[in-house]
């Protein structure tokens, strides 16, 4: 008997190596064999909403690879802070990060796909480098700049030179943007975000803890970061909108945002009384996501809580100033309110207060507050 050829099945999903598979059973006696089929690299390193947003191509790739009668599998590398984000995802078979095991392992393995959404020189520098028989999306260029890796993903290479396409023209959401950049036909889901029975469970203890016990449970955004400050909606307003909406309903609101929004949510906190929770800042990412999914409205600004709420199916009031708001697709989901910027300025360079997400009223974020709880 030879103990190195056909009878070890190097390509099975199961196969480990350097210890037995899940069933331990001999490869040419296992009837489990599941053989990896079409092997898909996707790097999209940051950005944790954008992340969530190009989970959208993972039912597309599984729809791509059965027209082939193959199976998929499907390797994605992302940066820390976003991998909680991907975790129990059924679509994605490996996770890996950009460190020095995954440099190495680029050098030696192949792929038959490889599509790279991220346009900073770490990403593209690792798609230059892949071993891929197709690869699509951005790429590194030998002077070390960024190139399109195909002819269709050169409309968002020109969005990203071009803020007047970006702001003003551009009509198409991210998820439509990046299938077209990778030449992908769509399978019309817009996020895969899954939690575990155990994430779920936890979320509604703690929510319960902080006495978030009445429904409905409507979530209030106050935070946007620091990084683009005229994405906030002022404190005011949320207060305003607050008051309106415990007065109007039996539930309980419950107030989030990051560590720039712990003194502002405190005071809304005593500001809105008994059925008002503070969820705080010092909760893991998925918990966090999990909290959120448990939600029966969201109001809030263009934040990665918009993405977990909208990937959850939550219900959700979306406000919207300097940033790219047609590139947001609800899917029913809920209703965006936006005003559009007041010039051209750089997002960073926009402030809270001269930001034209203020001139959004409380009036029309309550009557969108009231259609969607009504419906």
């Amino acid at each position: 008997m030879s103990w190195i050829g056909d009878e070890i099945r190097y390509d099975c999903l199961y196969y480990r190596g350097e210890k037995p598979c899940v069933f331990n059973v001999p490869c040419v006696y296992c009837a489990h064999y599941h053989p990896m089929g079409l092997r898909v690299l996707i790097i999209k390193l940051g950005a944790m909403g954008d992340v969530l947003r190009t989970t959208s191509l993972l039912p597309s790739l599984r729809q791509f690879a059965e027209k082939r009668e193959k199976n998929l599998f499907t390797t994605w590398i992302v940066d820390p802070p976003s991998r909680p984000l991907l975790e129990h995802n059924p679509y994605i078979h490996r996770l890996w990060t950009v460190d020095l095991e995954t440099v190495i392992r680029l050098q030696t393995e192949r792929f038959d796909l490889a599509l790279c959404l991220d346009k900073e020189p770490r990403a593209i520098g690792l798609m230059a480098s892949c071993q891929a028989a197709d690869k699509r999306g951005f790429k590194m260029g030998v002077e070390g700049n960024l190139h399109p890796a195909n002819p269709e993903a050169e409309e968002m290479l020109w969005m990203g030179l071009s803020d007047l396409y970006k702001f003003r023209r551009n009509t198409k959401s991210y998820q439509q943007l990046i299938h077209e950049a990778v030449d992908l036909r769509s399978a019309g889901e817009l996020y895969v975000l899954k939690f575990t029975d155990e994430e779920i469970a936890a979320a509604r203890e703690h929510l319960a803890r902080l006495g978030a016990l009445k429904r409905p449970l409507i979530g209030l955004n106050t935070g946007a970061g620091n990084v683009f400050p005229g994405k906030r909606w002022s404190a005011d307003k949320f207060a305003e909108l607050g008051r309106r909406l415990r007065d109007a309903t039996s539930g309980t609101i419950a107030l989030l945002g990051g560590p720039e929004e712990i003194e502002r949510n405190a005071r809304l906190r005593v500001e809105l009384g008994p059925r008002a929770v503070d969820l705080g800042v010092d909760n893991s990412l998925r918990h966090f996501a999990a909290m959120v999914a448990q939600f029966d409205l969201l109001v809030t600004g263009d934040t990665m809580a918009l993405h977990v709420a909208l990937a959850s199916g939550v219900d959700t009031v979306a406000l919207f100033g300097p940033t790219p708001w047609r590139e947001v697709d609800l899917g029913g989901r809920g209703e965006l309110l936006y005003r559009e910027p007041f010039g051209p300025g750089i997002m960073s360079q926009v402030d809270e207060e001269s930001s034209s997400i203020q001139e959004i009223t409380v009036d029309e974020v309550e009557a969108a507050c009231r259609r969607r709880l009504a419906g």
